[in-house]
């Protein structure tokens, strides 16, 4: 078993041959500080309403790790856990812009911060995956990694897209949650 993190942010490099969409570009005047890899279930519930059933966006359960190939030392490997604080719910991921917490979980590290996002761009396959987005972090608390992140870059996302024009539309009952997997890259960024 690897052993447990005792850091949050160990690689302070881009993705290697990540193109950032211009609408996603973080203000002049900033810097990556480090790059997580996010693992999460998005989850939808279903309705029935007078134009037929829908899906909208029921929240999120998320985790960060230092590096993709960490997941495999699930729990062991969390660093950070991100959760929607609000209750605005939309018809699919990031068009409600709910605000979330990103809170670290290692013992030697306090720190917090909120978001919301700013920006919002389809992926690459927009069909099957969740939005890549720009946000703007605020109201930190405690000591550590997230303490002056200034903007969040989430990046590289895979799945997590609404199921409410899949082959599953009108197949569930009222209120039935739906939890679908989904991955991505999140880049911290600070003041130069």
């Amino acid at each position: 078993m690897s052993k447990t993190p005792q850091k949050i942010g160990t690689n302070t490099e881009l993705p290697k041959d990540l193109v950032i969409p211009d609408a996603l570009k973080v203000p002049s005047g900033n810097v990556l500080k480090f790059a997580l890899h996010a693992t999460a279930l998005f989850h939808f519930k279903w309705c029935t309403e007078a134009d037929g059933p829908t899906c909208k966006y029921y929240g999120t359960d998320a985790y960060l790790f230092n590096d993709a190939k960490d997941v495999a030392n699930v729990p062991y490997s969390y660093v950070a856990e991100i959760k929607v604080i609000d209750s605005t719910m939309g018809d699919e991921i990031g068009s409600s812009a709910p605000t979330s917490l990103t809170k670290s979980l290692l013992m030697n590290d306090t720190s917090s911060l909120e978001f919301k996002p700013i920006t919002l761009v389809d992926p690459p396959n927009p069909e099957v995956d969740h939005s890549w987005a720009l946000v703007e972090a605020s109201n930190h608390k405690g000591t550590g990694a997230f303490s002056d992140i200034t903007y969040v870059q989430v990046v590289n996302t895979a799945n997590g897209h609404s199921p409410a024009k899949s082959e599953y539309c009108g197949k569930y009952p009222d209120g039935h949650i739906s939890s679908i997997p989904a991955h991505g890259t999140f880049l911290f960024y600070k003041k130069c």
